[in-house]
C-alpha cells in the first residue's frame, strides 16, 4: 500500500508569505508521492534542480514555524512531512 501525502494542491501554505523559506511544499509533496509510487531516479532529479531553484528553498529548510500548518485545509502535518521529503529526495 503507497503512503501518499493528500495534498490538494491548495498552496495556501506557500501563499501571502505563510512559508517565510520560500519553500514549494506542495510541489515537494507531489514530487514525493510521485517517488513513492513509482522510485524514479528522474523525480530526485527534478526536485534538487528545479523546486529547489530561483530562490525556493529545500525542505531541509524548513524553520518549523508552524503557519503552514495553521492554513492548511486538509490539516497535514507540514512540518513532519517535509522532513520525510528531505530524507527521500535529498
Amino acid at each position: 500500500m503507497l503512503d501518499l501525502v493528500p495534498c490538494t494542491a491548495c498552496r495556501y501554505c506557500v501563499e501571502q508569505n505563510h512559508c517565510p523559506k520560500n519553500i514549494l511544499i506542495p510541489d515537494m509533496f507531489a514530487a514525493l508521492n510521485k517517488f513513492e509510487a513509482f522510485h524514479d531516479w528522474i523525480t530526485r532529479a527534478h526536485y534538487s534542480r528545479v523546486l529547489t531553484a530561483d530562490g525556493h528553498s529545500p525542505a531541509s529548510a524548513c524553520l518549523k514555524c508552524g503557519k503552514c500548518e495553521k492554513v492548511c485545509p486538509q490539516h497535514l502535518e507540514i512540518r513532519k512531512l517535509l522532513e520525510k521529503v528531505a530524507d527521500t529526495l535529498s
